[in-house]
């Protein structure tokens, strides 16, 4: 995935547009690029309604990543939160 000798850190959220998701996102990229990891983010929509075809993309973001590469993972479950 990277071709370089920094240990990664796979990170996993749904909607990473989400004004609470897309500051995760940045504060974990800035703290691993701090400490010379690299950050591979995984993220699927969410909440398509009906679209069953949108659904299984989503479903397959779990197949992506090639997990003998991620030195760990962080699992993000969608939140509600609405930040000042």
């Amino acid at each position: 995935m990277f071709h370089n000798s920094r240990k990664t850190i796979g990170v996993f959220l749904e909607r990473s547009a989400s004004e609470f998701q897309n500051r995760l996102c940045q504060g974990i990229i800035t703290g691993a690029k701090e400490i010379g990891y690299n950050v591979a983010v995984f993220s699927d929509y969410g909440n398509y309604g009906q679209n069953h075809r949108y659904f299984i993309g989503d479903q397959t973001l779990w197949e992506l990543p090639p997990y003998e590469e991620l030195d760990g993972v962080v699992s993000v479950s969608y939140t509600h939160l609405t930040l000042p």
